[in-house]
């Protein structure tokens, strides 16, 4: 058997000489029409018989499709399908297209996402834990978010979380608690120091708990959740809302195409370095061009602009579409509506509505002014800012030590 693609060109297939089986064609390729003759012994150039074959790319989903129904019933052996999806997943996830594929699959009734695997075996120490042991919940509402905890309250999560916590404190004003960081790939002891938070009994679980005496329990989150969920890659450019923070620098170091800032004032322009390489710039009227960001990171920034929606819509304006924000705000699970602690007058002066509230800034001692303790309302300030899928993201992990019995982050997508 001969095949040809043209008059001038053709190639032997086999050469049974009587006899039947079959022959693998590593050349063959889509698209193309192959014409393939049967020839007989005695009169090798004339042909028996002819037939026009052609593998069209575009016959792949009905295969595909046949392949799925030859599964569910049965007659195809499971470890087959399981060595064919091991093959094609990472091309799922590593594409261009991971965003429709997951829009696919959430509509098939499931979540994937996408966790790094060692075998046990290959390692000397102990493998990193499962992110099953990572509760991980989605509210994009007020409402949304009565219904979860109501849920939450029903079977005992809360009251399972707290005992947990409970068993953690020692009674001493300085104690450690064991887990593992995901900023630095391994188990450690996460500090608490009473003596550095406004509760004498309790901790502030979401600003304690430090890995290498730097990063703490809200930074630690912040970092597993956008590189578990929105998957950078190591080129993607990154803008982060910070630069004397340790966040920037782990960052940088591992995206290279991180940026960096502080606001320095008015009177450094924006998008301009100063004398130490820190850049400036304002959240409120950022100098990138439009589109520019494949993400924007920013934590306990929001709370110090009066006029935060003015930066929000910044945040959108410089990210590239299918872009995200990722951020953490001061957040009241209790509260439908942002709760306004001060407000700038016309003549430039503050009002303070309730009584002023400093956080610490690496660029002024004096610290820096809080002007909002958000709500819910901030998920509609997000949709008007141009942002699709806005979503509080609830999180609590005993194992990785984000304790708190419910902390939450933001995010969205444009």
């Amino acid at each position: 058997m001969r095949v040809s693609t043209s008059p001038s060109d053709e190639k032997l297939v086999s050469d049974t000489k009587g006899k039947s089986g079959q022959t693998e064609i590593p050349w063959i390729v889509d698209s193309t029409i192959y014409d393939f003759r049967l020839y007989g012994n005695s009169q090798p150039e004339a042909p028996l018989d002819s037939v026009l074959v052609r593998r069209a790319i575009h016959s792949a989903p009905m295969a595909l499709r046949h392949l799925a129904d030859e599964a569910l019933r049965g007659n195809i052996d499971m470890a087959e399908v399981s060595r064919f999806i091991a093959a094609v997943i990472p091309a799922c996830l590593q594409g261009a297209n991971f965003p429709v594929s997951f829009r696919v699959w959430e509509r098939h009734g499931f979540h994937v996402t996408p966790v790094p695997f060692v075998a046990p075996s290959l390692v000397s120490e102990r493998p990193r834990p499962s992110l099953s042991t990572l509760s991980l919940t989605y509210a994009y509402s007020h409402a949304h978010y009565q219904e979860i905890a109501a849920q939450f309250q029903k079977l005992g999560e809360y009251q399972r979380r707290q005992k947990i916590q409970e068993s953690l404190l020692t009674g001493a004003n300085e104690f450690s608690v064991p887990g593992y960081c995901h900023i630095t790939s391994r188990y450690t002891e996460f500090t608490v120091d009473l003596r550095k938070v406004d509760q004498v009994k309790l901790p502030n679980w979401r600003e304690s708990l430090f890995s290498e005496g730097i990063y703490n329990s809200r930074m630690r989150a912040s970092m597993h959740i956008f590189e578990e969920i929105l998957r950078p890659r190591k080129q993607d450019p990154i803008y982060i809302t910070e630069y004397y923070a340790p966040l920037y620098a782990w960052l940088k170091k591992k995206y290279p195409n991180t940026i960096g800032s502080e606001y320095l004032g008015p009177g450094i322009a924006p998008g301009s370095v100063d004398e130490h390489g820190v850049r400036n710039e304002s959240l409120s009227a950022l100098s990138f061009p439009d589109e520019s960001m494949q993400f924007v990171l920013s934590f306990e920034c929001f709370e110090h602009f009066a006029d935060y929606k003015a930066g929000l819509r910044e945040c959108a304006r410089v990210l590239k579409p299918g872009g995200s924000l990722l951020m953490t705000v001061p957040f009241r699970l209790d509260s439908a509506q942002n709760i306004v602690r001060a407000r700038d007058r016309e003549d430039g002066t503050v009002e303070h509505l309730l009584p002023p509230e400093y956080h610490g800034d690496p660029v002024r001692k004096e610290g820096c002014l809080c002007y909002y303790h958000f709500g819910w309302e901030l998920l509609d300030d997000m949709w008007a800012a141009g942002f699709r899928n806005p979503r509080a993201c609830l999180y609590w992990s005993r194992e990785f030590g984000y304790l708190g019995i419910e902390q939450v982050l933001f995010m969205a997508n444009k």
